[in-house]
């Protein structure tokens, strides 16, 4: 019993500790969509390229362990190119960060964001969504009533309906098919 317990808490900790990054959501999809024999090609693809980023840190650094100048000459001129960035970073200009929302929970996410303007859509329909989640300019009226934000009409814009923006409150609006004709 105490070697079971010993094993399921060695696996548990190993699948804890896997980072779940983007190599390793492809491989699950992989063998999820393709199978495992997919799964397990592109685990060793990946596997090989860290394998090379290894040897290649690890070489480089025995040759910078070899080299006592070039470290403390390194570790010199990195504070002040870091106080530098730091500097930088404090009076960096601000970015306009613009946000996306379907319905007022994923608005509050991007107030909380600082999105400076907030694209809420579908406005119109269009094929990506059915046509009950197209908001209409009325829906899209009452929706974004309180809400004290720059908006954006996003979704299914085109030359018959372009008109009923007029009576939205947005600042700008956004379209891709309309364009593309």
């Amino acid at each position: 019993m105490l070697v079971l317990t010993f094993l399921s808490g060695c696996i548990i900790s190993f699948i804890s500790a896997m980072p779940v990054g983007p190599v390793n959501l492809a491989v699950v999809h992989a063998t999820l969509v393709k199978g495992k024999l997919s799964g397990y090609r592109l685990a060793l693809g990946a596997l090989i390229v860290e394998v090379a980023y290894c040897a290649i840190s690890l070489f480089g650094l025995h040759i910078l362990s070899e080299q006592k100048a070039l470290v403390e000459s390194m570790q010199w001129i990195s504070i002040p190119v870091l106080l530098t960035l730091g500097l930088m970073s404090l009076f960096k200009k601000d970015f306009l960060i613009i946000g996306t929302a379907h319905n007022q929970l994923e608005y509050y996410f991007k107030k909380r964001q600082n999105c400076k303007i907030i694209a809420l859509y579908p406005i119109f329909y269009n094929p990506k969504f059915s046509k009950n989640k197209t908001l209409g300019p009325i829906k899209f009226n009452l929706i974004s009533q309180f809400w004290n934000s720059n908006l954006c009409a996003l979704g299914g814009i085109n030359e018959t309906n372009i008109k009923k923006i007029n009576i939205t409150k947005v600042s700008t609006i956004a379209y891709q098919r309309y364009i593309a004709k």
